[in-house]
């Protein structure tokens, strides 16, 4: 009996949420959102037989490959109490490396209860030399233990592995590959989760290229972390008080001193989901929420910023950074409209009163609405005279009072008031280039959240959550917090207005729809990272 109303409990659950996707997506929404589910299950399961599997062929090859210089790697793994399952495959992942230089440090605080643990890593010494094994009297939590491991560790870099994943057999091998080429002190690596078996795939992580505002608001590096016995010499052990999330204050802190970061777009580290991992789900470890938030107070202090830092309420291991902005910093709006996105005097109206921000000024240029031309030129500078979009922002650029611009789609309206605070706490670094916040469609689904470049030569853009709902979190959660993209929402976009001039401003042979795009990447060459805001939203009104 009891079981029947449990599964009745289960069924109307599900019919539960069913209902409340429909009713806040509609039947389209919602046929999307399951059509979608599969799609990515069929990717995941093509993905990995296609990129993750390995043949016996490739692996010899690999073993036989000559590299004209050698390096040690550390793989550090402390243990604690680790299932014996789980330990066998993590040191048969160990074993299957195809590159053979490495030694595997372990520090093992297993209780009595556990002693097999020491006993199974002692039967593996017998057979492979390569095994550093130290046993600690006590448990000291997971920072310390690792410390203990690194300090046995002799390699000329350090790999760091949970002592219930998995590495891929071409982990080591991948890296030598990039080291080989390239002077890199700090490697990373996409990753899987999987639950059980390596082909049960929970999610793959493929990640970007090194993106420092991305890794203040979310860990997206995690696993598999490489980086040079140099580096950690001058950053420093793990720290203590950030157990929980200490891999995440280890990497903030590597990451600000390496000089070369580099990401292999290759799956190679496996990580476990079960009911004790953080990859099973954030409750099985809360405290590791606020020794995140910690780990990220911690951080923009050391890099000269200051700002409160909070944990996103429906993703707790997201962060999101109000850095403290200056008032007196002056902005100028400049509105751009075409015979398809004219500027009306009610957008402009609305605009001044959905923001809070006081120090600003508006210029306008282009197509206005039917029967606006004489109020918006009454009480806004308007440059009657100037018929192309790029002229007009070059133009007005340079005379403009502020000392950072905001380029602006005329068709669109504002709908958080501190948008312009959002767009300038992130704009004003100087690694930054241009911002941009989330544009909605009249819809109210995501109509952009930032775009990376797909096909250079043919200028391919692929959009991050297009169409999504606006509650929608987004691939690795991309909706929740501020991250690096190649290309912001071109409905507006903030750039400092030194920065413009000196990339020489908009290039008169892109076309006018491409032109902020273009202006983007001609940013992202010279070294700024350019960033997406979702936390402020732009609505782009139907033309």
């Amino acid at each position: 009996m009891e079981e029947g109303i449990l599964v009745g409990a289960g069924i109307t659950s599900i019919m539960n949420k069913i209902y409340s996707m429909i009713r806040n997506e509609g039947i389209c929404g919602f046929l999307k959102r399951v059509y979608c589910s599969i799609k990515r299950r069929i990717y995941v399961r093509l993905y990995f037989s296609r990129c993750v599997s390995w043949s016996n062929k490739q692996l010899s090859l690999q073993r036989n490959a000559y590299y004209p210089k050698k390096i040690l790697y550390s793989i550090i793994v402390p243990v604690y109490n680790t299932p014996e399952k789980y330990l066998l495959e993590m040191l048969e992942s160990c074993f299957m490396q195809t590159y053979p230089e490495w030694e595997l440090c372990i520090a093992d605080a297993s209780d009595e209860a556990h002693s097999y643990v020491g006993g199974i890593i002692s039967d593996k010494l017998k057979e492979d030399s390569r095994i550093r094994y130290l046993k600690l009297e006590n448990n000291n939590g997971i920072s310390d233990n690792t410390n203990e491991a690194l300090k046995i560790a002799r390699g000329d870099y350090i790999v760091l592995l949970d002592h219930d994943d998995m590495l891929h057999p071409s982990a080591l091998y991948e890296c030598m590959a990039v080291l080989q080429k390239k002077c890199a002190d700090f490697i990373y690596t996409d990753e899987l989760v999987f639950e059980k078996k390596i082909n049960n795939v929970k999610s793959i992580h493929l990640k970007p290229d090194f993106s420092p505002d991305s890794l203040r608001g979310n860990n997206y590096i995690c696993h598999m972390s490489v980086f040079s016995r140099e580096l950690v010499e001058r950053t420093g052990f793990f720290i203590r008080e950030y157990d929980g999330s200490q891999d995440y204050d280890m990497i903030l802190r590597l990451t600000e001193l390496a000089k070369n970061i580099i990401h292999i777009p290759k799956v190679l580290y496996f990580w476990r989901s079960h009911s004790g991992s953080v990859a099973g789900g954030i409750s099985a470890k809360t405290y590791t929420v606020e020794a995140g938030r910690r780990a990220v107070i911690s951080h923009i202090d050391r890099i000269g910023r200051s700002g409160k830092v909070e944990s996103n309420p429906e993703f707790p291991i997201v962060y999101n950074i109000k850095y403290d902005v200056p008032e007196d910093i002056h902005i100028s709006i400049l509105i751009w409209g075409t015979d398809k996105n004219r500027v009306s005097y009610e957008s402009i109206s609305k605009l001044k009163i959905n923001t809070d921000y006081v120090s600003y000024d508006i210029a306008v240029g282009g197509v206005v609405s039917d029967g606006d031309l004489e109020l918006i030129s009454q009480k806004y500078v308007f440059y009657k005279n100037i018929s192309d979009i790029h002229e007009f922002f070059n133009t007005v650029s340079e005379k403009a009072k502020g000392k950072y611009i905001v380029f602006m789609n005329g068709m669109s309206d504002i709908l958080s008031k501190d948008w312009l605070r959002q767009m300038l706490m992130l704009a004003m670094w100087d690694n930054t280039g241009a911002v941009g916040i989330r544009t909605l469609s009249s819809q109210n689904k995501i109509a952009d959240c930032g775009a990376y470049v797909k096909d250079y030569a043919a200028k391919k853009l692929a959009y991050y959550s297009r169409g999504d709902s606006r509650s929608n979190c987004g691939y690795m959660m991309l909706n929740m917090y501020a991250h690096n993209v190649d290309i912001p929402s071109t409905a507006c976009i903030m750039i400092g207005k030194e920065k413009f001039v000196c990339a020489g401003g908009f290039d008169f042979e892109s076309s006018d729809e491409y032109c902020m795009a273009a202006m983007c990447l001609k940013l992202k060459e010279r070294g700024y990272f350019n960033i997406c805001n979702p936390l402020a939203d732009i609505i782009r009104k139907p033309a």
